[in-house]
């Protein structure tokens, strides 16, 4: 025990025999140093200041000596011989990061209040370094969520940067337990760009090792409950205003709290999964990709009738933006979990439009956008049971002609299942003739028909039926051609036509390449599609070849390799094109003669096409 009053003297001067060590590089001088800091803090008598001012110097010279291990490191990323530079200073690095987390865990004064933004903000210089160094996720959490960095160097720095950080956040929830921690100090950390992913991750995981943390009742008192409601808000946060996009290692880490319901969780889940910030929307999509697994069968199950109740069966309005977003993720949730509980709890789910005549009123609007996500993830073995018998409902009810409100969603519906396989080959010459008999009549809505007519283009697709499909491709031509969003239809069906399957189009690829845009761009897409297959009819592909020449005669050459391109000169050249076939395509009308100069606007005019003229002499080099 010291004398009262000799704590502060002896922590200036072994402090500063710290630093003269490190400055020297002197390891007896290290190991003396820290010893006397060590005992230093560990007496019961020992002021909190001078326990903070040990772990911002421990943390400063650890974060110093793991950025000194990383400019050593050689390019491979390999560990050099036990004589290197690079192993000398993981040594080094090593022994400072045990002498951090040895006055963390043994400080008496810290013990009830820990300051965990002098402990990690040090770290922060280190976080850049790794994310350049193509390290992104935690190696100490890598082993159960993750991949192993491969640059091992980095891989050993990221280990000892995880080690600090989880203890860290390991001593301010204890200390927070007791009521004095600083609870602001989490909250400016995430908020820190360089700090930010990092500690995300080790918070999540500190999390989910800590069961015990998690208060069920979601009181907001716990520290595991303070911890996650600000995680959770630095995700929104950095995702919404920073365009930043969460590790597969946060990905599983939330899922993992979302499974075990950890308070706030799942209510922040629903509210993403109909956001209207797509990052939030996709964050949603990623994170029903994972759940299955960390749910089981059962447990996920009763998630997926939870959001069917909850987006579903609930609104009798016409399907929106937040039920499309909802059919997408219970699609990609329902793809990853057992078959034999899909196949069954898929027909439950959508019973009320298969069988409405039995219940009371129409079935929930919202269902059909469901029914189409669901067929598309569903309908493949070996859940494509389930979707036989749902296709073949579906024919009957689309294919009658007793017309209904819902007739369009049935006929879109089997359009899907059709595509993506649901019915044998063997069935789908009779739905083709009833759905050839439904456009027949002459009282079929537009809508209707369009519908009825993208159905049996599938089917035609999907048996080869040569003449039949030229036959629809004529009636699309009379009957559809009023309607742009039946344009769309017949085109994405000629750009996936092969062979002989696309004859008779070429009258359609023609008028869909000159029409208004975004209508002309389905066109366009459709004749670059059948470009690409010599196997196509000869009248069909001169009238493709001729829509993508024209189309590059006015807008420049097309990149040859790939049609994502950054901005770069050619695409400058490219633009200067196109202004100047419009300027010479413009009618020789004088429009500069005499007696309109004197008027103030031709007068601006007049300066104007000066300075045009000047620019393209300068682009000419004259």
């Amino acid at each position: 025990a010291l004398p009262s009053g000799r704590h502060a003297f002896l922590g200036a001067e072994s402090f500063e025999l710290a630093k003269v060590a490190e400055t020297e590089g002197s390891r007896p001088l290290q190991n003396l140093a820290w010893r006397f800091i060590k005992l230093l803090c560990a007496d019961h008598m020992c002021d909190a200041d001078i326990a903070r001012a040990a772990i911002v110097l421990a943390a400063d010279i650890a974060a110093n000596s793991l950025m000194q291990v990383l400019d050593s490191r050689p390019q491979s990323g390999a560990l050099p011989d036990s004589q290197g530079s690079t192993t000398e200073a993981l040594n080094v690095a090593k022994f400072h990061i045990c002498n951090l987390m040895k006055l963390a865990r043994d400080a008496t004064p810290l013990k009830t209040c820990f300051p965990v933004r002098a402990m990690v903000q040090p770290f922060a210089p280190i976080c850049k370094s790794l994310k350049s160094c193509a390290a992104s996720t935690l190696h100490g959490l890598s082993a159960e969520v993750g991949n192993r960095p491969a640059d091992t160097v980095a891989s050993a720095v990221q280990e000892l940067t995880s080690k600090a950080i989880m203890l860290a956040i390991d001593r301010w929830a204890i200390t927070f337990q007791g009521g004095s921690s600083e609870t602001c100090d989490l909250p400016v950390l995430l908020k820190d760009d360089a700090t930010a992913g990092i500690l995300m991750t080790a918070v999540l995981a500190f999390l989910t090792t800590q069961g015990q943390w998690l208060a069920p009742n979601g009181t907001g008192t716990s520290p595991a409950d303070m911890m996650l409601m600000h995680v959770l808000q630095a995700i929104e946060h950095r995702a919404c205003a920073k365009g930043w996009h969460p590790s597969a290692d946060d990905i599983e880490l939330l899922a993992a709290l979302c499974a075990v319901g950890a308070p706030g969780c799942r209510p922040k889940l629903l509210q993403w999964i109909v956001s209207r910030q797509s990052q939030m929307y996709f964050l949603a999509m990623r994170l029903h990709r994972t759940l299955p697994k960390w749910l089981g069968g059962a447990k996920a199950i009763s998630w997926a009738q939870l959001l069917l109740e909850g987006f579903f069966m609930a609104e009798k309005k016409e399907p929106g933006r937040e039920q499309s977003q909802a059919a997408s993720c219970l699609a990609v949730f329902l793809s990853g979990c057992p078959p034999n509980n899909v196949a069954s709890w898929a027909q439950s789910a959508l019973a009320p439009l298969l069988w409405s005549e039995a219940s009371d009123g129409p079935p929930p609007p919202a269902l059909w956008p469901l029914a189409r996500r669901l067929g598309i993830v569903l309908s493949k073995a070996p859940t494509s049971g389930a979707f036989t018998a749902v296709a073949e409902r579906v024919a009957e009810l689309g294919c009658s002609r007793a017309h209904r409100q819902s007739q369009c969603h049935e006929l879109r519906v089997l359009g899907t299942l059709l595509r993506h396989g649901a019915l044998e080959d063997s069935a789908l010459a009779p739905i083709a003739e009833r759905l050839r008999d439904l456009l027949r009549e002459p009282a079929s809505p537009n809508g209707t028909r369009a519908q009825a007519w993208a159905a049996h283009s599938e089917a035609c697709l999907r048996i080869g039926a040569t003449s039949e499909m030229r036959v629809a491709l004529r009636y699309a031509v009379r009957h559809l051609s009023e309607r742009e969003a039946s344009g769309a239809i017949v085109a994405d069906a000629l750009a996936r036509a092969k062979g002989r399957l696309s004859e008779g189009g070429n009258a359609i690829v023609d008028g869909l390449s000159s029409h208004q845009w975004p209508l002309r761009a389905a066109g366009l897409a459709a004749a670059a599609a059948i470009t690409q297959r010599e196997s196509a009819p000869a009248m069909m592909l001169a009238a493709a070849h001729a829509a993508v020449d024209a189309f590059r005669e006015a807008h420049g050459s097309l990149a040859a390799s790939g049609w994502h391109q950054s901005s770069s000169p050619n695409s400058h050249k490219a633009k200067r094109r196109r202004l100047l076939l419009e300027l010479r395509d413009l009618p020789d009308d004088r429009v500069l003669e005499e007696p309109f100069a004197d008027r103030p606007e031709d007068a601006d005019f007049r300066a104007l096409c000066a300075a045009v003229h000047d620019r393209i002499g300068f682009w000419m080099g004259s």
